[in-house]
């Protein structure tokens, strides 16, 4: 995961998204926020269920770098 956060942020990544299920905030979430915090970016977490959306604001306290979003929601981007 470290490696991950590394390389999004040294190549000054401008976007990071990640998908996740019924998972919740994981260790690659944690490693994104971080990456997105470091260089600015922005880190879109799309999630399944609204309350997921709560229990990982709750979890994670890099909040303010992650934006999470319903999945529902995603469809109106595609």
């Amino acid at each position: 995961m470290e490696f991950l956060s590394a390389l999004a942020a040294g190549n000054q990544a401008k976007v990071m998204v990640q998908v996740l299920s019924n998972e919740g905030v994981n260790p690659l979430t944690i490693a994104l926020a971080v990456a997105a915090r470091h260089c600015g970016g922005r880190f879109i977490c799309f999630l399944d269920q609204e309350q997921d959306i709560e229990d990982s604001r709750s979890q994670l306290s890099l909040k303010d770098a992650v934006e999470f979003i319903m999945e529902i929601l995603a469809r109106l981007f595609i």
